[in-house]
């Protein structure tokens, strides 16, 4: 990778793989970005399918030791893309056997039990999501576009941290798209100090960037780099976020 690059993370399919191997700090660091990446997607599914907040906790931290543990997605499935579907099913169908197998399998087996959520989870849950209306699985690919955005703007502030433009960003980043934007570029080059003709440049450039690091996202998680593919995937978070 390029040294802009490097602010893109690992394939997420990479990013299953690696939990999965051998190097003990390769798979500490896979680990935590995969349940930073995908706890709250997960555990806003498991709450609104009628889990209490306990046993939402113990169905997340119990799948993700089973990423860990059992080889889920097969290549077709990796071949297929599409991350967020083919976990929203897995783990739709983890929460059927816990109800079928009950502590065992909710606790990860003979597994020690892990501290893969923060320690927050509910209070998160209430202030993000309790309030939203909709099905399990639509407050899932809410939370999972949501969940996108923040990583993409994360990385966006990095790299314009990285060139010395920290406040700028501050300012500008009410301007991205799907951020509830206000056009009027003329406030937001009096805040900056600068004319509004160089407002706008910087603030098409910002966004230029803040595009590419959207699409090398979603690609990321569709498992594709065709342009339609990866262009329909955005239309359809983005009208997740829209409802």
């Amino acid at each position: 990778m390029s040294s802009d690059a490097s602010i893109f993370p690992a394939t997420q399919w990479t990013l299953i793989r690696r939990v999965r191997g051998s190097d003990e700090t390769d798979r500490a660091q896979a680990l935590e970005q995969l349940c930073k990446t995908y706890w709250l997607p997960l555990y806003a599914f498991a709450r609104r399918t009628g889990q209490d907040p306990h046993t939402a906790e113990d169905a997340v931290q119990g799948f993700i030791l089973y990423l860990l543990q059992e080889n889920v997605f097969s290549a077709a499935d990796q071949a297929q893309g599409k991350l967020r579907s083919l976990l929203a099913i897995a783990f739709s169908r983890y929460l059927s056997k816990i109800q079928r197998h009950g502590n065992t399998l909710r606790r990860g087996g003979k597994h020690p039990h892990q501290p893969f959520l923060p320690p927050d989870a509910e209070g998160r849950y209430q202030t993000e999501v309790a309030a939203l209306d909709g099905s399990p699985d639509q407050i899932y690919h809410r939370k999972w576009a949501e969940s996108l955005i923040q990583r993409s703007i994360e990385k966006l502030q990095a790299l314009c941290e990285k060139k010395g433009q920290a406040e700028r960003f501050q300012v500008m980043r009410t301007y991205l798209p799907w951020n509830g934007c206000d056009e009027n570029s003329a406030i937001g080059a009096a805040a900056t100090g600068m004319t509004p003709g160089a407002f706008r440049t910087a603030l098409h450039r910002l966004r230029h960037d803040y595009r590419a690091i959207v699409i090398a996202e979603v690609s990321e998680t569709v498992g594709s780099t065709d342009p339609e593919v990866i262009e329909n995937e955005i239309r359809e978070l983005f009208q997740t976020l829209a409802t």
